[in-house]
This record gives structure tokens, sequence and C-alpha cells, in this order.
């Protein structure tokens, strides 16, 4: 089903204010028991003798080629075995691999099946970090190296990734980069390519940090020659404070099957915590700030989102010894995005399986919100105005990857440009009547 918005509903919304809630959480917090290093060393993916097996980033794309469940799957693994990158026999140094991942997979040995793709996106000393993937065939590749940011693009998903080439116009290093496509230029039709990444401000003793997008210009990768074009925006910022060190860093676009981003995750640091957060649109703006879902003691950061599962880089000693384990959290949670006047798009949402049958998310919006309020009898917090929700309809999770999507059109008539409509999500876990999950709130932007 299409929803069409009508002027009826474009008056009952004007002035939607802030939202204030993060996804439900319907899986508790816990390490994965897959992307893990014993079950790695298993897999025989160390190098011999390595002394330090972090796994300090993961991401996850479903690309041409992915079933139902299955996630393309990059990754940032310390003292990596020789074959699939290290070719400098490092026990210690950051390397970047590519896999398979199958979400629904009891057995750890099996769910994760790697391959030699992103092999020539590792220098060879090392000091690599955060691979990550775009695109509707998974053609495009960003990672960090410690002079620069890189980018590369193949013809075919079936192929592996060819020397990449250094992005001109972004100037500091390790700035977490990732790769996707979004409407970002008005004069042109279509989605652009974009990339994410961190940048800097602030004079001591502040420290701050925040997230970039910028329209990605790779014509010439063949020649050599891939850049940034346009000004960049603003896409998140800080919301803990206004003084010290507060850094928002690791943007991981939340993306659905052709590439096209939605929002993000991201985690912000105050002092030396960092949690994560998720962000259900790409507007910068009063109330479409980042909302907390996992408040850790230590450091976490750069994740993956497949399906209804949060993933992320996890410090926590308490449970695991130092990025020893990506942790893990099972949510509801729904992402809008931006339509242009006359156009269609959609919205996007996933939630985590617990029992048989189809999950169901209703899509509400409103025209005020919150506070966010606990409601008895549901998961999550209920950010909306109970006294004038209307429904934009409603999506299922048909299969193994847990997502849904929820098409939209918006009317040629000028009157809905620059409005966002505020939307929330009920998932309803019809193999279980008491499971009732609010998601996060989310923005629909209308250009």
């Amino acid at each position: 089903m299409r929803s069409t918005l009508s002027i009826l509903s474009l008056s009952l919304l004007a002035g939607v204010a802030s939202a204030q809630t993060g996804p439900g959480i319907i899986k508790a917090d816990s390490a994965s028991k897959v992307f893990v290093s014993t079950n790695f060393d298993a897999l025989k993916l160390y190098v011999t003798g390595a002394t330090r097996k972090w796994i300090s980033q993961v991401s996850m794309n479903q690309i041409l080629g992915d079933g139902p469940g299955f996630w393309t799957t990059c990754l940032t693994v310390n003292g990596l075995a020789s074959q699939y990158g290290n070719t400098a026999n490092s026990q210690t140094a950051g390397f970047v691999l590519m896999g398979r991942y199958n979400a629904k997979e009891a057995n750890p040995k099996k769910a994760f099946v790697p391959n030699k793709f992103a092999n020539a996106m590792n220098k060879v000393a090392g000091g690599n970090f955060g691979l990550m993937i775009g695109g509707t065939r998974g053609q495009y590749a960003i990672v960090d190296w410690n002079d620069g940011v890189y980018f590369s693009k193949r013809t075919t998903h079936l192929r592996p990734f060819p020397a990449p080439v250094k992005i001109t116009g972004i100037s500091n290093t390790y700035v977490d980069p990732s790769v996707a496509t979004f409407d970002i230029n008005p004069n042109k039709a279509g989605d652009e390519t974009v990339v994410f990444w961190v940048s800097t401000y602030g004079t001591a003793p502040n420290s701050f940090s925040r997230i970039l997008m910028s329209e990605l210009d790779h014509s010439k990768f063949s020649t050599g020659t891939v850049q940034l074009v346009g000004k960049p925006v603003v896409v998140a910022d800080i919301t803990r404070g206004t003084s010290g060190t507060i850094q928002v860093h690791s943007p991981t676009p939340v993306l659905d099957r052709a590439g096209k981003v939605h929002g993000l995750m991201v985690a912000e640091r105050v002092g030396n915590d960092s949690n994560m957060f998720f962000k259900g649109d790409l507007t910068f703006a009063k109330g479409h700030e980042q909302q907390l879902f996992l408040n850790g003691t230590a450091w976490n950061n750069n994740g993956a989102v497949p399906g209804g599962t949060l993933m992320y880089a996890d410090s926590e000693a308490t449970r695991t010894p130092f990025y020893l384990a990506i942790g893990q959290s099972g949510v509801a949670w729904l992402a809008g995005g931006q339509v242009r006047v006359g156009g269609s798009g959609s919205v996007v949402g996933a939630v985590a399986d617990v029992n048989p049958g189809p999950n169901v998310t209703v899509i509400l919006m409103s025209i005020a919100v919150g506070p966010a309020l606990p409601i008895p009898g549901f998961t999550g917090k209920f950010a909306l105005n109970l006294a004038a929700v209307s429904t934009l309809g409603a999506m299922t999770h048909p299969d193994a990857s847990e997502r849904g999507t929820f098409p939209v059109t918006i009317p040629n008539n000028n009157a809905f440009k620059g409005v966002s409509l505020a939307l929330q999500g009920l998932s309803i876990d019809q193999g279980a009547s008491t499971q009732l999950t609010f998601t996060n709130t989310a923005w629909l932007n209308i250009k």
C-alpha cells in the first residue's frame, strides 16, 4: 500500500515539534556469538602469533545477491590473517575484511563466511580502519588510512574491489567515513553518491565534532581522481552538553535495499564515555537530534544495522575483554528520510524477531510530540501527542531480514514544501499479543 499525503494531513501536521525517544529495546544488549575473537580463532582469521585480536568496527548491507537474512559484512580486525590482506604479517595492526553473514544461522562457525573482496582496501603496513560499502550492488567502498580517506568502486558485487583512490576534500585522518546515495543536489534529478565523515571544531578547552555529508564525484576514478563537490551539510551534532570533550562520530547510514540513506546510527562521546545513538532522518534542526539507545560504561563505536539488530564495536571490559566481541541489541526502529514535492519515497523500519510469524509496524504521525513517556504493557516510549495522532499506514516485516518498507507519494503541491512529518512506529509481534514495541521517533522531510 502506498500512502499519498493530503492537504488535510498537511494542515494537521503543520508546526510539528521535536520528538525525543530512541528505538524500543526488544532483546537486551549482549555480546555477539559470531563476531567474537574465539569464533574468529576457530575460523582461522588471525595471523599466526597475533597478540591483538580486536574486532573494532562492523558494518552490514543487503545488496544484490543477498537473500532474506543475509548481509554483506565489513569488519576491521587487528591481527588479521595474511590471506585476507595483512601482507605485512602484523600481529597487532588493523586490517579490513569482507564476508557474508547469515543472521539466522545458529552455528557461529557457519554464520560468517569471509572472502577476499576487500584485500586491496588494505594498506600493506596496517592502520586500516572502518571499511564501509554502499550502492545497490555494493559497488562503492570507503576506508580510513593513516594519510586520508580512500574510495574504490567495482562493476559487480561478484568482484573484489580494486585499489582505492584518495578522496580530495577531506583533510583530517581517521574520520569514520561512510558512503551511500541521497538526493543532496536540488539541481540534479535522482540521488547522488554521498560521503559522511567526522569533522572537528571548537576551541580549547572544548573539543567537539559533528557529522558532515557531501556529494562525491567519482566519475574520474579510473584516472585516479575522486573528490568532494559542493558545500558540506551538517547532519548530526552534539546533544549532551556545550563544553568539554563532546564528539559525535561513527556515522552508519541506515540504508534501504537500493542503497539510499534514510537515517543514521552514530556514537556520541562525552569525555571517555562513548554511547550509541539512532537518528531517524538526515535533517539537522531542533528536534531532529539523534536519540540514545545504548548507554554503556566504556567506549562503543562504529556499528551495523542488520534488520532489527543494532551492532557496535564494544570495549565493555565487564562483559568481554577490550574489543574482543561485537555488541548487539535487538530493537524496533524507524527511519523516514527525504522526498521531493511531486515525488515518491519510502519509510523503512525493522523489528527484531522473537516469535514465529511476520511482525507488523503501524506508522503513526501527530501534530506535536513528547515528552517521551512509558506506557504500561508497551516496550519503548511513546513520544507523539496522543490527542492528535493519525495513522500513515502499516508495513509488514515478512522475512528473515526483519525489514519493512512503506512507500509514500507527495502531491505536486508547493504547500507541502519544507514540511517535516513527525513519525513513530508501533511494532506488533503477532506471535505474542503482549509484545508491543514503540520505535524511535523519525521524520519524513518534504523538499
